[in-house]
């Protein structure tokens, strides 16, 4: 699982893997159940998860369940999150139809030092294959239709992990336009909205979620946003600091992403003095504002 072939799939991941703590985080006893009302759709929790960034993988249906009976009971709750566990469903559906692998989160690679791999991620073993072919082999049209719905309920509600993935969804869930159909008023109109909401939920420090993944959208370029190492260097940092509070200095992302760890160092090396210092300082700020989400998260409890 090379790291370029991989990471904006594993974006993705930890995207979701951040809505189903805050899920879980919430209160629920059973943060990742189906279906109050439907014993039979019940999930069951991944607790090897639990790692240095508190990753997550996609929520883990019953076997024994046909897919469609698991995303209609979630559905019917009229819960966006659990519509949002709906998409995450058959999105994992979806991209082992497609690909015929996923990005796997295990924490036994957290022990070992294999810099060319995403930190903890590997590829699908042969029984986690045989899983979701067995799981998959469910999907119908009708799914795939659904897939997008539930998505738009989640986002509209604001949980956490949707507004990624819309975007990674790509115009009206095809991707391809963004280059097939660049000039499309229609694709157009939803590249703004996308970008809007990437943007707003970073800098109000509303989903966490997305902070990585705006970051290395700007890092990268992409066809949805343009180069912009400025706006990287800023959300890089930023989650350095959310990191560096919440899992301390010592953790994983808060050195990599440190003001003067080696990446940003090389990273920032052609800002001038005052471009770095405005962008420790709106780093700070976004870092800021998730806290203080936080803070409102914990005293609703």
């Amino acid at each position: 699982m090379r790291f370029a072939k991989w990471f904006p799939a594993a974006l993705l991941v930890v995207a979701i893997a951040a809505a189903l703590l805050a899920w879980q985080d919430s209160g629920s006893d059973k943060a990742q159940a189906m279906a109050a009302s439907s014993p039979t759709a019940a999930t069951q929790t991944n607790a090897a998860a639990q790692a240095e960034t508190k990753p997550s993988i996609f929520p883990m249906p019953v076997d024994e369940v046909p897919l469609a009976e698991q995303v209609q009971a979630l559905m019917a709750t009229g819960d966006p999150e659990k519509a949002y566990h709906a998409y995450l469903l058959l999105a994992r559906c979806e991209q082992f139809i497609r690909d015929g692998d996923r990005p796997t989160f295990d924490v036994e690679l957290l022990k070992t030092k294999r810099p060319e791999y995403l930190p903890g991620y590997r590829g699908m073993n042969e029984q986690e294959k045989q899983h979701d072919t067995k799981l998959c082999s469910g999907m119908t049209g009708r799914l795939r239709l659904s897939k997008l719905e539930s998505l738009a309920i989640a986002v509209k509600a604001g949980v956490m992990g949707a507004v990624a993935a819309f975007a990674q969804e790509g115009p009206f869930g095809d991707p391809s336009a963004l280059k097939t159909r660049p000039d499309d008023p229609l694709v157009q109109e939803w590249k703004a909205v996308a970008r809007a909401q990437l943007v707003s939920a970073v800098e109000a420090g509303t989903d966490i979620s997305v902070l990585t993944y705006l970051a290395a959208e700007n890092h990268n370029g992409s066809d949805l946003f343009e180069k912009n190492m400025l706006l990287a260097c800023r959300y890089f940092m930023a989650q350095g600091l959310v990191d560096g509070e919440q899992y301390g200095a010592e953790s994983m992302s808060a050195k990599w992403f440190a003001k003067d760890g080696e990446f940003m160092v090389a990273m920032a090396k052609e800002f001038s003095p005052a471009e770095r210092a405005a962008e420790l300082a709106a780093a700070q700020h976004i870092a800021d504002n998730f806290r203080e989400q936080r803070k409102h998260a914990g005293d609703k409890r």
